[in-house]
């Protein structure tokens, strides 16, 4: 089918440390980087000249399809409940204090044109 994209949008609260959130997101970039499937992983900040820009940051996912997003996501959320040690149980509560230190954090997915 192609290439799906997501986008994590992020709204802080205002007394949120970028920095650790920042450092939690790197985390979960380079855990994502090796993982068969995943094309890119990465964090934009807002660019502060933009004053119609209402989310603080967004991540942007590229994976080789939605199949394999899906099949990946499922699988490593079973491993988690299954208790998971390791590199995957840091990025899973990596990924909860991150999102935990937002005011909103919404998934947005795509797939190709054409």
């Amino acid at each position: 089918m192609g290439e799906y994209v997501g986008i994590w949008r992020f709204r802080l609260h205002p007394d949120t440390d970028r920095a650790e959130f920042e450092r939690l997101t790197g985390l979960l970039s380079r855990f994502f980087a090796p993982v068969p499937g995943v094309r890119q992983y990465s964090l934009h900040r807002k660019d502060p000249a933009a004053d119609k820009t209402v989310d603080d940051y967004i991540t942007i996912e590229r994976w080789e399809s939605p199949e394999v997003h899906a099949r990946t996501v499922q699988e490593m959320m079973r491993q988690i409940g299954d208790g998971a040690p390791g590199e995957l149980q840091q990025a899973y509560e990596a990924l909860s204090k991150r999102n935990a230190m937002c005011a909103s954090a919404l998934y947005e997915a795509f797939l190709p044109v054409g």
